[in-house]
């Protein structure tokens, strides 16, 4: 095998993710118990990647169903925010945006300018009358701009104990049951 960054993944994600491409893919789940076998056949050949490796995998599943997919509540906000790349190269300008939707994992952020993908990113903004500040990793950057904007997927990685309670007033205030 060739020397490089490995990656482990637990069986029960990997068990979840055969069970939801199932479903995707419209077989049923119940499939592989019925064959006698509750756990997924071993790979023929392993694939090794490097981080941030294009990978060609295609579900063909719309953008209208991403949400079914999140294990998170993400609830629509319009929001200013000024941010700032968090690396020792980088210049300490920030960057203004508006965060367009929020959840306790992540964020949607448009930007006039393109962000890295991976990269950490430092926000700053006012949400629920408190002083919101939290770092995230850039896990989606779309190619071409919106109307010269650039969406992103952030994942957090740090929200400071007051961002932590305006984001739960935030999602309360939306979706009551899931705060």
């Amino acid at each position: 095998m060739p020397q490089g960054e490995g990656v482990t993944v637990p069986l029960d994600f990997l068990l979840e993710l055969r069970r939801l491409l199932g479903q995707i893919l419209g077989q049923t789940e119940d499939r592989s118990i019925t064959e006698g076998s509750s756990h997924a056949p071993s790979p023929s050949s392993i694939i090794t990647m490097e981080r941030g490796e294009p990978v060609g995998l295609d579900l063909n599943i719309p953008l209208s169903r991403r949400s079914e997919f999140r294990r998170t509540v993400r609830v629509p906000l319009s929001v200013q925010v000024a941010c700032r790349l968090v690396s020792e190269t980088c210049s300490p300008k920030p960057l203004i945006g508006a965060i367009k939707n929020i959840s306790t994992g992540g964020l949607q952020l448009w930007l006039s300018e393109r962000l890295p993908l991976y990269s950490c990113v430092e926000l700053f903004a006012r949400i629920a009358g408190a002083n919101f500040r939290g770092q995230a990793e850039v896990v989606r950057a779309e190619v071409q701009p919106q109307d010269g904007r650039y969406e992103h997927g952030l994942r957090w990685l740090h929200l400071t104990p007051p961002a932590q309670d305006a984001l739960a007033k935030v999602i309360q205030a939306v979706e009551p049951d899931k705060a």
